[in-house]
């Protein structure tokens, strides 16, 4: 059996590439939901006072 490395089943530049990608999504979803959260935690602060 031959290991994964040697096997070259993807290259360098893909594997980078879906690495790259998985990680700006993961990002947007972070960008998108922590000012969301602030924004109704804020709110509920105000509707509380």
């Amino acid at each position: 059996m031959k290991p994964i490395v040697e096997e070259n089943l993807v290259s360098y530049k893909t594997l980078e590439h879906k690495v790259f990608t998985f990680v700006c999504g993961l990002a947007q979803e972070i960008t998108r939901t922590m000012p969301e959260s602030y924004d109704a935690s804020a709110c509920r602060t105000l509707l509380a006072a």
